[in-house]
């Protein structure tokens, strides 16, 4: 349901993006895509992943802390 509910959507920020399952569901029917994990490992895993995917970025960073994210962003999502 969330994929289809950001379909469309040009920039979407994904806090807490674990292996990214959100960006793989979301396919082509999104723009850009931020994913910011806690968790090196997974960052290194999605952007390996997801290399050649020219829209997606993955940062390691603490979620709590989100003076490094720029406000324009379409939809923000944590999910479980």
């Amino acid at each position: 349901r969330v994929g289809e509910a950001l379909e469309g959507r040009r920039c979407v920020l994904d806090l807490g993006c674990g292996l990214g399952l959100l960006r793989e569901r979301l396919g082509s029917r999104s723009g850009e895509y931020l994913g910011i994990d806690a968790s090196g490992e997974f960052v290194v895993n999605c952007r390996e992943r997801f290399a050649e995917d020219r829209r997606s970025l993955f940062v390691e960073h603490d979620i709590n802390d989100l003076s490094i994210v720029d406000p324009g962003f379409d939809a923000v999502c944590l999910l479980n």
